[in-house]
């Protein structure tokens, strides 16, 4: 349940107040504010009465040049989630970015783009404290054990929809098997709250901790 969730001792309630981070009702707003989906307000003050600083996953793919829109708009969200206590967990998704052969599948040029991105929300004033940066290839290949076994086992609970439309695709084996590692990425993170675009009725099956999906 996410009222028992483990609070690393850090202090609720009242305390999590007494450290700057406003009152529950002022945190609850914020977080609602940005909320794009919720399963209950009341799972969500249980999460925070039990657990002030809740891990909430974001990610990114590191492809591209970077829009205004997604460059702003990540800055203030993180840094709302950072006001109402959350540490912010954001994924550098550089093996989602190889595996749809994003920059011609050269990994060296995703990894230089992951960076780039990460400089731009620094210069435009992305709160720092509270905020880690995870490079899913490194973090995979550190914790391999943990991070196959739960893709596996995604995998085996999960049905391709449409075989007749897969039969007559051209696209890589790879792109099928990638929503099954990114949905990994989540619960490998050990996250209650979701700023990127996922259905909580699919993911909660796996993950009961998941209590509110933030606007992408």
């Amino acid at each position: 349940m996410a009222g028992d969730a483990d609070s690393g001792g850090l202090p609720g309630g009242e305390a999590a107040e007494e450290m700057g981070m406003g009152s529950e009702e002022e945190r609850v707003a914020t977080l609602l504010g940005i909320a794009e989906e919720c399963n209950t307000e009341e799972e969500l003050r249980l999460l925070l009465r039990g657990n002030p600083h809740p891990v909430c996953y974001d990610s990114f793919l590191p492809c591209d040049r970077m829009t205004i829109a997604q460059g702003v708009l990540k800055a203030i969200h993180v840094r709302k989630m950072v006001e109402a206590g959350c540490r912010v967990k954001i994924w550098i998704d550089d093996w989602s970015a190889f595996l749809n052969n994003k920059l011609g599948g050269d990994m060296e040029k995703i990894q230089t783009v992951g960076r780039y991105m990460i400089e731009v929300w620094k210069s435009i004033g992305m709160n720092h404290d509270g905020v880690e940066f995870l490079c899913s290839s490194a973090e995979i290949n550190s914790r391999a054990d943990e991070y196959w076994p739960r893709v596996m086992g995604i995998s085996t609970h999960r049905k391709i929809g449409v075989v007749r439309e897969l039969r007559e695709c051209k696209k890589p084996t790879a792109q099928f098997f990638n929503p099954c590692m990114q949905c990994a990425g989540i619960f490998f993170l050990e996250m209650f709250l979701s700023s990127v675009s996922w259905s909580p009725q699919n993911t909660q099956k796996q993950n009961k901790g998941l209590i509110l999906q933030c606007q992408s």
